[in-house]
């Protein structure tokens, strides 16, 4: 019985069939222009292409041929609406074509050099949020006329803004946090509060540091759940922002997340390390095989094939990810077997600290007593000099300076017994060097656990050699920075196991 309960609690490990069972490897399917904005796959043709690029906006039907339907510099997103008309805008001008591309019309151009243009959101009833560094703008009639919302959206630099058509509601990034906002209305919630903000930051106190956030981006899936990135992780919501849990980083090794992307209610996170999929309570990267980049977006055609607009141009999965599952149980014995040759992850916390000169916690109270026995000690002055006295009347002063003298005075500060300015130091030394310490350990954990788990995807599944390859040197590399918090402890901890 004893055993059946184990494999219960061990559960079942679920890994994407497509990125374990074959190579995912990558092509540029554009290298005419260097730098990638957006990319849009319509939904009125699922065969057309469009992506906006430091040109102008492209068209293509086959990945293969590419036509430049307009030509603007600096085209920051492709838009489509419900009856497949386009909106593509640069930093000043928003432009407008109903004919797939064909013919295009400008519909807005900024009143001034500060209003830059950021995004665009489009709601069920075709009014159209247009995103600008300096508030929102607002059209009822697809951009023939516009009125700017007042109020608080009048004085934020909105960075993003989305429409979740399942709720019928807008949310805004916004320079101070998330708000949500109801079409046609201005009643403006902000939704995310918790911490301080980006531009808040230098002026926030040292214990306030866990609780700053930068977000950097937001979306929404199909069944109203709000999701935000941030440089501590993946946020989630299930109620449009009232209530906010975090998903978890394993797999992630960053948690610096810049962008999402959600398609068919599976999510996708980018940072610096590449593109991951959450699954069950865990991330895979599915750009191992794939050269550094910054992207700037992603979508996902009804094929399965992926897309990333990136700066190095248009990358496309050589092949479709379809979100298959294998289902792999690990016994008892297994999990056993995977930390039988590895050091305890204690010994490898004590050396990452000792290696990094972190002071324990006896240190620092010895640090604190002997800063109330100072008070104890005197300051002591010591001089030697000529001494002089003087005489005075109402008819003369006279003067006598007389012979080389040693002088010595003893003086304390009672107050310092009570508190003192070296107490307020060591408070502040320490609060200090206990975040370092929390910021390493949890450095150290995630590189350990994540070892484990590629270890584990090594020993049990079933892999090609390429992708074989390719997790053994992710794991040396693991290992080096492992060795390289450790001093190389962990390295000659492995040889002795």
């Amino acid at each position: 019985m004893k055993k059946v309960i184990i494999l219960v609690v061990v559960g079942v490990i679920f890994l994407p069939l497509s990125l374990f069972g074959g190579d995912l490897e990558w092509q540029n399917v554009n290298p005419t222009f260097c730098e990638v904005k957006d990319i849009l796959i319509s939904k009125a043709n699922p065969e057309v292409i469009y992506v906006s690029t430091n040109i102008g906006v492209y068209k293509s039907k086959d990945i293969k041929n590419w036509q430049l339907i307009l030509k603007v510099k600096d085209a920051l997103f492709i838009r489509e609406d419900k009856y497949g008309f386009l909106y593509t805008a640069n930093k000043s001008e928003l432009y407008f074509s109903e004919d797939q591309g064909l013919n295009w019309k400008k519909v807005y151009k900024s009143r001034n050099s500060q209003e830059e243009l950021q995004d665009l959101a489009i709601t069920l009833q075709d009014y159209l949020y247009l995103a600008t560094q300096t508030g929102v703008v607002f059209s009822s009639d697809k951009g023939r006329t516009w009125q700017k919302i007042d109020g608080i959206l009048g004085h934020l630099c909105i960075k993003k803004i989305i429409y979740d058509a399942h709720l019928n509601i807008l949310y805004l990034l916004t320079d101070r946090g998330v708000y949500r906002l109801r079409p046609q209305s201005s009643f403006l919630e902000r939704i995310f509060i918790k911490g301080i903000y980006e531009d808040e930051i230098e002026t926030g106190s040292e214990d306030d540091n866990e609780n700053i956030y930068r977000i950097k981006d937001i979306k929404t899936d199909n069944r109203g759940n709000l999701y935000i990135a941030t440089d501590k992780g993946v946020m989630l919501s299930n109620n449009m922002g009232d209530n906010w849990q975090a998903l978890t980083d394993n797999g992630l090794l960053k948690e610096d997340i810049y962008l999402l992307y959600i398609n068919n209610n599976f999510l996708y996170a980018i940072n610096s390390s590449g593109v991951f999929l959450y699954q069950k309570e865990k991330w895979e990267e599915i750009t191992l095989r794939l050269m550094p980049l910054y992207i700037y977006a992603m979508a996902q055609d009804v094929k399965g094939n992926i897309y990333l607009a990136a700066n190095k141009g248009l990358f496309k999965s050589a092949h479709p990810i379809h979100n298959n599952y294998s289902y792999h149980c690990c016994s008892q014995d297994d999990l056993e077997a995977l930390f039988k040759d590895e050091p305890d992850i204690l010994e490898v916390q004590k050396k990452a600290i000792a290696y990094a000169g972190i002071v324990d916690k006896a240190q620092i109270e010895r640090h604190q007593v002997l800063a109330r026995l100072k008070a104890l000690l005197p300051n002591l002055n010591l001089d030697y000099d000529k001494t002089i006295t003087y005489y005075s009347n109402t008819n003369s002063t006279r003067f006598a300076e007389g012979p080389l003298d040693w002088g010595i005075s003893l003086t304390w500060n009672l107050g310092d017994l009570v508190w003192s300015e070296q107490q307020r130091l060591i408070d502040s030394q320490t609060r200090l060097l206990i975040e370092l310490r929390n910021d390493l350990l949890e450095q150290v954990d995630k590189l350990y656990f994540e070892r484990l788990r590629l270890k584990r995807e090594l020993l049990y599944e079933e892999l090609s050699d390429k992708m074989r390859a390719e997790k053994i040197l992710k794991l040396k590399e693991i290992t080096a920075s492992l060795d390289g918090l450790t001093e190389g402890f962990f390295s000659s901890a492995l040889k002795k196991k």
